[in-house]
């Protein structure tokens, strides 16, 4: 009996050591936290591929970095070779001026010494006539006496001291000239040889910035077709996380507002910018909808019955301010639908990357799920820009016909003339105060 209570008393301890071990599975809330942890789940392939887009997205990114750094580099020594060209050609130029400068003045000094040869002959044959003589022995041996033949002999002397001065004078004058003259030579001819290496260099560094250009060339055509590869992708991941949530893509619950027409999005989100103009200054011709969490990915709504008028994509999930990526609008729709009197142009902007779900051409009816918020283009966090237009008391085939491929259905922009096209001052099409369509409060949670 013992045995059989000890026993029992080890299981026991060893279901309860199980029990407090043995780790809790936590079901996934989004298809992002599953395939994050389970890659290998059926309904992830759409994520891993995207996942390895973005990957060989970045990795060009880096290379295309990478090279703009050498460009640059390259760029920059290029620069400075043709700037030291330049004073190199500047110092040529110099030496050339002095060199035939130098020319110049052995020219003049052999000038000044064959005149001053005439001089020196020219005062021989007056001291002969002085002298009464024809020949130098004449002129030394017909003499008076000791004390003639003493001063006939410093005269010869005295000649002859003044043509070794100008001999000397002359070869002086001409090494010191040829020394220079040589120096100038040299001197040139090390900053020609110094120019052609600098222009080899030049021309190497030329290659290689044009090689590069080629290559930036090739990465950008690659970046360009992942990113249409990406775009894709992510409108299949955005249906296959709907359908992970339950939600009929293109089919979800409409969002009454009490105003005009339903809702862009459902809930779990705030007013973090009303219309006409920003808390901080400047014009704002929509009303921006931020989810609270401060995520991208919430669904975005067709607030009415309609059809989609054109979707603008091409920009990253994450912009920044100031960004010009479609006009600041990053990735963006729009749509035509109808409260039933009256038909109404919508434009949502900054969407999520390749999170449209529906495209132009496509009927919709109040509810469906046309894409995804994002912070594409010029923004500063996750939100939806949504702006209205009053287009008449028209069907929405009419509207469709008359304003199909329109972005903002005539009625200037931030920019041009939008505010001057309120509703309020402006006959149809115009721009209507979202906040009233809608029926939200600056600052006011949903």
């Amino acid at each position: 009996m013992k045995k059989k209570r000890w026993i029992r008393f080890l299981v026991a301890l060893l279901l309860i050591g199980l029990t407090q071990v043995s780790p809790q599975l936590v079901e996934a809330e989004t298809l992002t936290e599953l395939c994050t942890t389970d890659k290998n789940d059926a309904r992830c392939q759409n994520f891993k591929k995207l996942t390895e887009t973005k990957a060989n997205l970045d990795d060009i990114n880096k290379n295309l970095d990478s090279y703009a750094e050498e460009l640059t580099l390259y760029q920059q020594s290029m620069v400075a070779m043709q700037e030291e060209i330049t004073q190199k050609e500047s110092g040529i130029e110099a030496l050339n001026e002095s060199i035939t400068k130098s020319q110049e003045e052995i020219q003049v000094l052999d000038e000044k010494v064959t005149v001053k040869k005439d001089e020196v002959a020219k005062q021989m044959v007056r001291s002969q006539s002085t002298m009464r003589v024809n020949n130098y022995f004449e002129f030394l041996f017909d003499s008076r006496d000791f004390a003639d033949i003493i001063r006939r002999i410093e005269a010869v002397n005295i000649i002859q001291r003044a043509n070794r001065e100008v001999v000397n004078e002359y070869h002086e004058a001409l090494n010191e000239l040829n020394t220079k003259h040589t120096q100038l030579e040299t001197d040139q001819a090390t900053l020609i040889q110094e120019k052609e290496t600098l222009e080899k260099d030049y021309e190497s560094a030329s290659i290689a910035k044009e090689n590069i250009g080629v290559i930036v060339k090739e990465l950008m055509v690659q970046k360009e077709s992942l990113m249409i590869e990406e775009e894709t992708i992510n409108s299949k991941v955005a249906i296959d996380e709907q359908k992970f949530q339950g939600v009929t893509p293109g089919n979800a619950t409409p969002a009454p507002s009490g105003g005009r027409l339903s809702r862009p999005l459902a809930t779990g989100y705030w007013v973090s910018a009303g219309v006409w103009s920003y808390p901080w200054g400047g014009t704002h011709l929509g009303v921006d909808l931020a989810p609270v969490n401060g995520n991208v990915g919430m669904n975005l709504l067709a607030p009415g019955n309609g059809i989609v008028v054109g979707t603008h994509g091409g920009c990253p999930t994450w912009g920044s301010y100031g960004s010009r990526c479609n006009g600041g609008y990053g990735n963006y729709m729009n749509m035509i639908v109808s409260d039933g009197v009256t038909s109404y142009g919508i434009l949502y902007a900054h969407l999520m990357s390749g999170s449209f779900t529906v495209p132009a051409g496509t009927v919709v009816q109040t509810g469906d799920v046309v894409g995804r918020v994002g912070s594409s283009g010029s923004s500063t966090g996750p939100h939806v820009h949504a702006e209205a237009y009053n287009l008449g008391n028209i069907s929405i085939q009419e509207a469709y016909s008359r304003w199909n491929g329109s972005n903002t259905f005539s009625t200037g922009s931030a920019s041009s003339n939008g505010l001057n096209h309120r509703c309020s001052v402006s006959g149809v099409p115009c721009r209507e105060n979202p906040q009233e369509i809608w029926n939200y409060q600056y600052g006011a949670s949903y």
